[in-house]
């Protein structure tokens, strides 16, 4: 199982907007989706996504309410990282 850690920066979106709504950050890797929610009131945030996978892993981002599943058939932010190192320490470096 990986963890792949996804910095948020919202510091884009209006301080007055940024509490009213939760972000789900989504990875899939093959046919596997897994998601978390994350709060980027203050303006900056990390996921952290646990998916079973040994190559690349594409992440997508969006509304809460959304499933994960709908993140990647939508026109969200998306970005595609490969695994650095060796088979079994495997790591994913996302960049804001």
């Amino acid at each position: 199982m990986s963890v792949i850690q996804v910095p948020i920066n919202a510091s884009a979106i209006p301080t007055e907007d940024r509490g009213k709504q939760r972000l789900r950050v989504a990875a899939r890797s093959g046919e596997a989706i897994a998601s978390t929610v994350v709060d980027v009131s203050s303006g900056q945030a990390t996921a952290k996504v646990e998916i079973d996978a040994s190559g690349a892993v594409t992440i997508a981002v969006g509304p809460e309410h959304s499933s994960a599943a709908d993140l990647f058939r939508r026109n969200t932010p998306t970005v595609t990282v490969r695994p650095q190192g060796r088979e079994g320490d495997l790591v994913y470096k996302v960049n804001p």
